[in-house]
């Protein structure tokens, strides 16, 4: 098998991957996104009960960078604190394993008549409850079918010494496979894909365990860059959420990385095939961090308040409820656009009342606040139309 076959074979499944995934992804938010919303407006400051949500959330998402980007627009929009949302965001570490172990059960073979049912589903009962359903199959069976290109596209790599020499060179050079995996996954922003792919270079036998191991604790890294790109000019707090994220999966893969080989020969001990060692070797991974990292969320608020210092400003003109990154989840964006006209209708009548001081009391430094309050009403209608 030549490069371009390799190459093109590789990126043809890995959009597929991709596309199946959001497919499977919008079907389940269509089909239980109100619950979901609910999960997240009960939740309550208590760290595991985050957790749980957070795994829940990540586990209908089927990204963890998802839940990110989400958890971002709720803080930026005050509905949840850093705390909470920083015990959501552990929990999510685990939430998207799933998808990791469901690939390792190789269901992937019947992945032609999963598409075919789906499809079928889809389209009969388009608008209805089963085609809400039809839609979560036909995105398994894309997910499926992607994943299978996947792996015959990375077969050819056995045929590549160069390349081949340089991936089982991460069993041994454990921080350039960490690395390799964090820059594959900041480019494809999916861990879940740059999982997949390990898991499809294990089936074709040309990674060993710790090469594997390295590159999935290089993809934890990697996918904090899409909650970085979110961050960028929201409020201080979901810049600080963000940031959170990188030092939890950097503590994590720090402490991890001097027992990358004892840990392999560990979770070789849990199944016999390479494809399952890799996705237990994931998901032990992020429980493992969770766990010990979920008692101390107070010492996380506390650090990433040092490493990103600053105060909220007292008037926030931008929307505090609505943001483009919460269109991917309707049922919550259409609960927090009521929010937002609510207190859109607060500061009208706070600006009202700032007028009537300059106005009839001579307080000047009214005007400022009616201008400012002005600029934060003009922001709402915009967002809101």
């Amino acid at each position: 098998m030549n490069t371009f076959t390799v190459v093109f074979s590789t990126a043809g499944g890995l959009a597929l991957f991709l596309y199946g995934l959001r497919t499977l992804s919008d079907a389940l938010k269509r089909a239980i996104g109100e619950r979901m919303r609910e999960l997240l407006e009960r939740l309550t400051g208590k760290a595991y009960r985050g957790a749980i949500v957070g795994a829940l959330t990540s586990g209908i998402l089927q990204s963890s960078s998802m839940t990110m980007v989400l958890l971002i627009g709720l803080i930026n929009a005050g509905a949840l604190t850093l705390s909470q949302g920083i015990g959501v965001m552990l929990g999510s570490e685990i939430g998207t394993t799933i998808t990791a172990q469901l690939i390792a059960f190789k269901i992937g073979h019947y992945y032609l008549p999963v598409i075919a049912i789906g499809f079928i589903l889809a389209e009969v009962f388009r608008g209805k409850k089963a085609g809400d359903v039809g839609r979560i199959i036909l995105g398994f069976g894309i997910l499926f079918l992607g994943m299978d290109v996947i792996s015959s596209g990375l077969r050819g790599l056995s045929e590549a010494p160069t390349v081949l020499h340089l991936l089982r060179s991460c069993g041994s050079n454990v921080v350039l496979g960490v690395l390799v995996g964090a820059g594959v996954t900041a480019v494809i922003q999916s861990s879940s894909a740059m999982t997949a792919m390990v898991i499809a270079m294990g089936s074709a036998g040309i990674i060993t365990l710790p090469a594997a191991v390295a590159l999935i604790l290089g993809a934890n890294i990697g996918t904090t860059i899409t909650a970085m790109i979110a961050s960028i000019g929201s409020s201080l707090s979901s810049r600080r959420l963000a940031i959170a994220q990188v030092l939890v999966n950097v503590i994590g893969v720090a402490a991890f990385l001097p027992f990358v080989l004892p840990y392999s020969r560990l979770v070789a001990t849990t199944a016999t095939s390479l494809t399952r060692q890799i996705a237990n070797a994931h998901t032990f991974f992020n429980i493992t961090v969770t766990l010990i990292l979920l008692p101390l969320v107070g010492w996380l608020v506390w650090l990433t308040k040092h490493v990103v210092p600053g105060r909220e400003t007292a008037i926030n003109t931008a929307p505090q409820f609505l943001g483009d990154e919460l269109l991917n989840a309707p049922a919550i964006a259409l609960e927090q656009a009521r929010k937002e006209l609510f207190r859109m209708g607060e500061l009208t009548s706070a600006m009202l009342h700032s007028c009537r001081a300059a106005l009839l009391k001579g307080k000047r430094g009214e005007v400022n606040t009616v201008l400012e309050t002005e600029e934060a009403v003009d922001a709402l209608d915009r967002t809101i139309g």
